[in-house]
């Protein structure tokens, strides 16, 4: 799924800010401030708390909160701000994780962050968020030399791969079939084969779905990804968890892939 956010940044916006259009804003903005009652909603009483930033890379995410509770972040880069709506939630010290590399292989650097959709006991979900940023130079006058001096706008791209969209994958490729012996599972996905012992005492009733677990994670110079699965069984129908897989996700410039790396067996 794509977003896109344009972004108008360029030395022909600040043309004609003058001083005092300056301080007739800082004057009226000072006096909102003092009128306005104490926010609501706040964590640690911030009204923009930084959720998370790369100080090195100029990159940081901020929320909204306040009485007028916004939904999604900011989020700052190189002087240029961009307002996401889509971006979800924080919970217990679950904050957005960021990253600041070529993620497509075009030679430019990409921003990535992982924003959190839902959190609970047995739940924990991610979406993925890569953001290319595309500069757009134009013409702005006409110097003594006969050089052109043009000024930049950029456009913020977020193409996100949401929960929704990996369960569907899995949903796609994911096969199982039960053995000849009790308990005993064949699970084929992406071009890869496991074999699973479970309980035989149980009375399962279906093959392996995905349940409430899609974690991805900036490990290293790789997106990883977990996703959890589970089998219905009697008196249980949403299914009894059994482990999660370990995934590789790639993203190509339009649109990420999934390679299946393993997958750990719940203890």
């Amino acid at each position: 799924m794509k977003r896109i956010l344009a972004l108008m940044v360029g030395l022909v916006l600040f043309a004609g800010c003058g001083a005092a259009e300056m301080g007739e804003l800082e004057t009226t903005v000072k006096e909102a401030t003092t009128a306005a009652p104490a926010p609501t909603n706040t964590l640690g009483g911030e009204r923009f708390p930084l959720f998370a930033e790369l100080p090195e890379d100029d990159l940081q995410v901020y929320g909204i909160l306040g009485e007028n509770y916004q939904q999604g972040m900011v989020l700052f880069h190189e002087g240029r701000e961009t307002y996401f709506s889509g971006w979800g939630f924080t919970f217990f010290g679950c904050y957005p994780e960021l990253a600041y590399r070529d993620f497509d292989g075009d030679g430019k650097k990409d921003i990535g962050a992982i924003t959190l959709r839902n959190h609970g006991s047995g739940t924990h979900a991610t979406d993925l968020h890569i953001i290319t940023v595309e500069e757009t130079k134009w013409p702005n006058s006409i110097d003594i030399d006969d050089d052109t001096i043009y000024y930049s706008t950029y456009e913020y791209i977020d193409h996100v791969f949401t929960i929704e969209e990996v369960r569907a994958w899995f949903d796609k490729n994911l096969a199982s079939k039960w053995g000849k012996q009790a308990g005993s599972l064949e699970v084929t996905i992406g071009g890869k084969s496991f074999s699973l012992a479970l309980d035989p005492e149980q009375s399962w009733q279906g093959n392996v779905r995905t349940r409430d677990i899609v974690s991805f994670g900036f490990e290293g110079g790789n997106i990883q990804l977990n996703v959890g699965v589970g089998v219905p069984i009697e008196d249980m129908p949403s299914g009894v968890y059994i482990g999660f897989f370990t995934a590789n996700v790639t993203f190509d410039g339009k649109e990420f892939h999934i390679e299946i790396i393993d997958f750990e067996p719940e203890e």
